[in-house]
Order: structure tokens, then C-alpha cells, then sequence
């Protein structure tokens, strides 16, 4: 989807907006991509780093995408919702499977990574109840 802002053509999705590139921001273009790419866990794969994994109906796929939530951290200056949406997604990518990362460890892992200065997020986080999705009560 792509909207006009102050005579500048953005594309938005879940995560935010991106301005399109036009020649003269490549810079602030080629940064936000890479962080979207990030996000949705696919820029080492765009950068040739790393091979696209299989969908996650195999156990391999499924070890593997676990193995990499459990492996994550912030990026230093990486914003704390873009490294949120990123742990985010690799509980869609195993929702509705026997590995399904349950919204508790999710948040255990955000509690056990973010940065100090987003300790205050994680007391607000701990004394919020929750409804699990994963749980079948």
C-alpha cells in the first residue's frame, strides 16, 4: 500500500513506512529496508548470507526457527518494537504447531534481552495478565 506524504510517496505496512527511494535518499532508503528486511527475519537471506529456511512443517524447519527465537537480541539502536515485532514473528511462523512458542515465553524472552533502559516496559509487562493463545483451557 503506498500513501503521499508531504509530496513524498511512502510505502506502509504493519511495522511502519518506508519512503520510497527517489534518487536522492538511498541512504535513509537502503537503512530502512534493511530494517524491515530485518524484521520480518529476511535480510540474510536478500544478502545472500543465509538460505531460506523451509516452511515450518518439518521438525528441522521448526528446531530451526525456535533455535533462532531463543538466540535473538537487540541490536545495538535497534528500536525495542521493531526487536519485539521480530520475536513476534517467530511465534506466528510456529503458532498452531506442537513447538508453538506460547505469549508466556514470548514474554520471558523479552523480559530475559531488552535493554536496561526499557526495564520499566518489562515491570509494566510482568504485572499485566495475559491470555495465551497457545493455551487450550
Amino acid at each position: 500500500m503506498s500513501s503521499k506524504l508531504d509530496n513524498d510517496i511512502w510505502y506502509q505496512w504493519k511495522h511502519g513506512a518506508i519512503k520510497m527511494l527517489d534518487g536522492s535518499n538511498y541512504e535513509d532508503w537502503r537503512r530502512s529496508v534493511q530494517s524491515t528486511l530485518t524484521v520480518v527475519d529476511a535480510f540474510d537471506i536478500v544478502s545472500g548470507e543465509e538460505q531460506q529456511l523451509p516452511a515450518a512443517n518439518g521438525a528441522a524447519a521448526k528446531a530451526a526457527i525456535l533455535t533462532r527465537f531463543l538466540n535473538t537480541h537487540p541490536e545495538p539502536e535497534e528500536r525495542v518494537g521493531v526487536y519485539i515485532a521480530g520475536l513476534q514473528t517467530y511465534q506466528t511462523q510456529l503458532h498452531g504447531t506442537e513447538d508453538a512458542i506460547s505469549d508466556g515465553l514470548l514474554k520471558s524472552r523479552i523480559y530475559e534481552t531488552v535493554p536496561s533502559q526499557f526495564k520499566s516496559l518489562v515491570t509494566i509487562l510482568r504485572d499485566t495478565k495475559y491470555y495465551d493463545r497457545n493455551d487450550n483451557r
